[in-house]
């Protein structure tokens, strides 16, 4: 089972934007050290990385404007009223104009530019972007050493998985006398040094690509093999999981492609040939998807192993599969012929949580009309009487809902198929297993396209998973699916 943290991180990050904030506003002085300068430079890195990869940008989502079929709306701000102002805030960070250019070229989702000038007045792609990981710096205690026009600053981070780690970042001295970073943290080298939570040094021994690689050596000898005792403790799965892949066979297991490896993991193209597939796995030439992870206590397994055709792990591609994910990671998969059978509440929330990232998560609370608006974009219902739910707040007349977790989702990824007048079905399939090779069910989600990035929901029914009798075979669905990890 794994737990969704989108929102959870996201909202965390709001949060803590107030802190990168005040440090961005902070200017240096030609008398600062590289020590006392660092704070400022770091406050304002981490700012420029929640606007460029978190939607951090205040906007007006009721003013949204159409450019070349995508969606984008006006930022709110008294500090950021062009592109030119991010680009301020970028050039008084970063000492390689590279980088800025590089930064400021951000895309979203759909590779369209995030932010752009629209008669004078910065906007923002309603797409936006996602951050690969969030990593909040001590900006209390940075450890920094100077050496003429160059210095080096230790940093510890705190990550939304609760451990510590520690980035080493670098400073130069600019012909203006002013400190800039050479590159943003994100993309300085770091280590997971303890856990935040026990304040305890981390004693667990880091892993490596090479440890990665060999476990996918492992995995594939052990397919080959029909040792299923080795699958199974690859894939944390219950011994008896795999029982019947012992009778398997295979006659070629290699690895044929390295999509990316890190050293905490990797996606790789296996290149399968199975003579007998017992009724588990199609037969054939084939080429499979196979991940290796970390889970929370680093250590390595098998996490996914299905077909690559089409491929089952693209994410957030499509706006009707990410609210899918959303709905999912909010409410698991409620069932509904329509949307009036949902529960008020579910509604309710599911929009208010919509309208706090549109605006930038914002404090105040939402008017019975924007909640009303929402309603009618994501649910098809017309004067929504949304008063009744807990997310009114009589005080002050509006509607908040907070920060919240997610909830536990078994592995599943998402297949949508584009269908008449502006349809799309959204197939999401759950598994019996780690490996995600055995269907388990189906639920097929229906939206309707609203015409400006945004779709309806018009229904979610269960049913049991189809594709025939082998059930790792996908559905030939010809369009690229989505999966929420």
């Amino acid at each position: 089972m794994k737990k969704l943290f989108r929102w959870t991180a996201l909202w965390a990050a709001a949060v803590l934007l107030l802190l990168a904030a005040a440090c961005g506003g902070e200017k240096q002085t030609a008398s600062l050290t590289a020590e006392e300068a660092f704070p400022t430079l770091l406050g304002q890195d981490y700012e420029a990385a929640y606007l460029l990869t978190n939607l951090g940008m205040t906007i007006d989502s009721t003013a949204g404007v159409d450019v070349d079929g995508a969606l984008y709306y006006p930022a709110v701000s008294e500090k950021y009223k062009t592109t030119a102002d991010l680009r301020a805030l970028l050039e008084s960070t970063y000492a390689d104009s590279a980088t800025v250019d590089r930064l400021m070229a951000t895309t979203d989702q759909k590779g369209n530019p995030l932010f752009r000038d629209i008669d004078g007045k910065l906007y923002q792609s309603a797409q936006g972007t996602a951050a690969s990981q969030w990593l909040e710096p001590d900006l209390d205690n940075i450890r920094g050493q100077e050496n003429g026009d160059q210095a080096t600053a230790v940093v510890q981070e705190t990550g939304l998985d609760g451990f510590l780690y520690e980035c080493t970042v670098t400073a130069v001295r600019s012909e203006d006398g002013q400190w800039r970073l050479t590159a943003p943290r994100s993309e300085a080298p770091r280590k997971k040094v303890g856990d935040v939570l026990t304040g305890e040094e981390d004693q667990q021994p880091q892993v490596s690509s090479s440890q990665v690689r060999q476990m996918v050596e492992n995995f594939l000898m052990a397919l080959k093999a029909g040792d299923t005792q080795t699958i199974e403790e690859l894939a944390g799965a219950q011994p008896g999981t795999y029982q019947g892949w012992s009778a398997l066979e295979i006659s070629k297991a290699e690895l044929n492609e390295t999509l990316e490896e890190y050293e905490t993991g990797g996606t790789y193209r296996v290149a399968l040939t199975v003579d007998n597939g017992v009724g588990l796995l199609p037969e054939g030439e084939q080429i499979w998807e196979l991940w290796i992870r970390c889970d929370e206590n680093l250590q390595l397994k098998a996490e996914r192993f299905q077909q690559g055709d089409p491929a089952p792990y693209r994410h957030m591609e499509h706006p009707a599969g990410e609210q899918v994910s959303r709905m999912l990671s909010y409410f698991g998969g409620p069932d509904f012929q329509d949307p009036s059978q949902l529960d008020d509440n579910i509604i309710t929330e599911y929009c208010l949580q919509v309208l706090a990232e549109e605006n930038g998560f914002q404090d105040s609370g939402f008017t019975l009309e924007q909640v009303q608006q929402a309603v009618y974009r994501y649910f098809g219902l017309e004067n929504y009487d949304p008063s009744g739910t807990s997310f009114y707040r009589p005080e002050t007349d509006d509607y908040m809902a907070y920060g919240r977790g997610g909830i536990e989702m078994p592995e599943y990824n998402l297949y949508l198929t584009q269908g008449d007048e502006g349809k799309v079905e959204v197939r999401l399939y759950t598994y019996q297993d780690p490996l995600c090779t055995r269907r388990d069910k189906m639920q097929l989600w229906t939206l309707s396209d609203n015409g400006n990035g945004t779709y309806e929901f018009l229904s979610a029914v269960t049913g049991e998973p189809d594709g025939g009798e082998q059930q790792s075979a996908q559905p030939d669905t010809g369009e690229e699916p989505e999966n929420q990890e």
